[in-house]
């Protein structure tokens, strides 16, 4: 869902660095310091993106298969823009022209580790419906305590209710981790 007031990107990425920067006021809800859902999207032209406010990273909504995936770019890396042809590019902070087509990184087009972001979609989604109060806090944490699973090596790994980083098990206790190396 997108709002009918259209923020810029740069708009989008002042308001988390302002929520990053204040105060926490003890007991306040996710939803209470964060804000409405439809503050952390973005639409450029046809495309929809999604700045996760827990992790910072860019999504952009997959109409193909109907889910939320990782841009490869997070808060203030730079800027989704249209070219004349109507082609999504991203523009790096530090550079005036962008440098090319959006892509999905190669890392993120492995199978082995589509489960780990068909997870990271199954976050978004609680992530949202508690922001919408369609759940409450506890039955978040409680659901994202459930999205966990074994990789081929056996290791367990879960993803974290309070940010949607990710926990490996290492047969004593939950330690942060990262499932996936970026290229």
């Amino acid at each position: 869902m997108v709002s009918t007031k259209e923020r810029t990107q740069k708009q989008i990425e002042a308001d988390l660095l302002q929520k990053n920067n204040e105060s926490a006021v003890p007991g306040a809800t996710v939803q209470e310091v964060l804000g409405p859902m439809e503050n952390w999207h973005l639409r450029v032209g046809d495309y929809e993106f999604f700045l996760n406010p827990m992790t910072a990273h860019w999504m952009f909504y997959d109409p193909v298969h109907h889910c939320w995936v990782r841009s490869g770019h997070q808060a203030g890396e730079g800027s989704f823009v249209l070219d004349d042809m109507g082609e999504l590019s991203f523009t790096p902070a530090d550079s005036p022209v962008p440098v090319a087509p959006i892509a999905i990184p190669k890392w993120q087009k492995d199978p082995q580790y589509q489960p780990f972001f068909d997870l990271e979609v199954k976050y978004v989604q609680l992530l949202e419906s508690f922001k919408f109060q369609d759940i409450s806090e506890d039955d978040f944490v409680q659901s994202v305590h459930q999205l966990r699973l074994q990789d081929p090596q056996g290791i367990w790994w879960q993803i974290r209710p309070e940010d949607g980083g990710w926990y490996r098990w290492d047969g004593t206790q939950w330690v942060d981790d990262v499932p996936y190396q970026t290229e």
